[in-house]
């Protein structure tokens, strides 16, 4: 079987990680029975049992409390690693998928969020690259709950990644600022109706939320040139988002932004994609 899950984002909004969204970049694994481990195409682990594909089939075959099989799974990497962009989550589901197909879909798709969600990764990373489309999730009592958002179809997501070394540790320990009591009423009631701005696809709207959400976000002070995206977003009143902590950027736009943002004179190394949102999510194909 071949399953392919689209990258995710999250962190649209200052403390709003568990609303994520799909995007039209999918990692691609295929699975085959075996009568012992192998992974072709992917990093070279000392440990097959420390790849997050093969402990995510380990959980549902022990869910099942059935004798595991091994795998020959091929893998074929379009979303990047470490940029925050649900390369882990991927990898999580497409194990999960693949063992509970193998087990003649035993479990539903809320048990097999259960089972994603026992990793360190963030459900709006997971739900979105299960279902497609657009997630507010969170977990109480073990339960997950989730309400779906469409995606605007005339949004187009430039993702600006970087191309250089990030402190990591010290961006998720900033992620965010502190927020005046005074100050978090007004901050709640845009964060509120970012899902449903998102859906209509208002531009006006997202760009003025985004850029207040900027004021209680201390990332952009880890890039050494984030004045020059600020000018950018403000001359063309592009909404952007910088994502979790890994400095990539998410900017929002209704047309083609690509030239121009490869016109900005920035001195260290970035790459650009152009992607649009996804509403199928995980696919199996036979």
């Amino acid at each position: 079987m071949k399953i392919v899950v689209p990258a995710t984002c999250n962190n649209i909004f200052p403390g709003l990680e568990n609303l994520g969204l799909a995007l039209s970049l999918f990692d691609q694994y295929s699975f085959e029975l075996s009568n012992k481990w192998e992974l072709l195409g992917f990093m070279r682990l000392d440990n097959i049992q420390d790849s997050l594909i093969v402990q995510a089939i380990e959980k549902v075959y022990q869910k099942a409390n059935v004798t595991i099989t091994p795998y020959r799974i091929n893998f074929i990497q379009c979303i990047p690693e470490g940029k925050s962009l649900g390369s882990k989550a991927a990898a999580v589901i497409a194990g999960i998928k693949a063992a509970n197909k193998s087990l003649n879909n035993m479990f539903s798709n809320n048990e097999l969020l259960e089972i994603a969600s026992l990793f360190s990764i963030s459900l709006g990373n997971i739900v979105p690259g299960f279902f497609g489309s657009m997630f507010n999730s969170y977990k109480v009592n073990n339960e997950i709950n989730y309400t779906k958002h469409s995606i605007s179809e005339q949004l187009t997501f430039s993702i600006a990644l970087p191309n250089f070394p990030i402190n990591k540790k010290k961006m998720q320990e900033s992620i965010v600022s502190k927020i005046e009591y005074n100050n978090i009423s007004p901050l709640l009631s845009r964060v509120f109706n970012m899902a449903n701005i998102l859906t209509q696809g208002d531009l006006k709207a997202l760009y003025n939320l985004m850029d207040e959400a900027l004021k209680y976000n201390k990332l952009l002070s880890f890039l050494n040139e984030k004045e020059k995206f600020m000018m950018f977003s403000k001359h063309y009143q592009i909404p952007f988002w910088i994502n979790s902590n890994s400095s990539t950027l998410v900017f929002i736009s209704k047309q083609s932004i690509i030239k121009l943002l490869n016109e900005i004179p920035l001195k260290q190394s970035w790459q650009f994609i152009e992607l649009k949102g996804n509403a199928t999510g995980a696919i199996i194909t036979e």
